[in-house]
């Protein structure tokens, strides 16, 4: 993984772990490898990082594919639209 070598302390953590109430609160999540994400875990990552000072960095097609059949490029811009706090 490149962020090994970038000079940044970083966590790690599993995809399942970001609606966890014990995550840490931080400025920037890197999704490497999101190409299938449920409804569920698409409203759980909303819910996180659509909130001001959040950044999510995201690689090739985050969420094209819902895991249920369907997949498409109106997926991949649901999950990094810009929007709103979803903290509410």
């Amino acid at each position: 993984m490149i962020l090994l070598s970038c000079g940044v302390p970083f966590d790690s953590y599993e995809l399942s772990d970001i609606a966890d109430p014990r995550l840490p609160d931080y400025k920037v999540y890197v999704f490497p490898n999101t190409f299938t994400l449920t409804g569920e875990m698409r409203e759980r990552i909303k819910r996180v990082v659509r909130c001001p000072g959040k950044t999510a960095i995201w690689f090739f097609a985050p969420g094209y594919y819902d895991g249920a059949g369907e997949g498409g490029v109106s997926l991949v811009e649901d999950i990094t639209e810009d929007a709103s706090c979803s903290q509410q």
